[in-house]
């Protein structure tokens, strides 16, 4: 079962300054940094292959799916 899990404003603005920190030096997206951060936010672990991002985002849980 998967859950939807959409970010306030508030989370989202802090979203973007994570953005406008690590960007440019980890070459990571925006759409990346929003899920990352919402994961980060929720307190859940995010799975994904992509741990080389998403590892940029400041206190991120990471698993691979399997």
């Amino acid at each position: 079962i998967m859950k939807v899990v959409w970010l306030k404003p508030a989370k989202a603005q802090i979203a973007l300054q994570v953005f406008e920190n690590i960007h440019l030096k980890n070459k990571i997206g925006i759409i990346d940094v929003l899920i990352g951060q919402t994961a980060v936010q929720e307190s859940l672990t995010l799975y994904t292959f992509n741990h080389k991002h998403y590892k940029a985002i400041p206190d991120i849980v990471l698993e691979k799916p399997y």
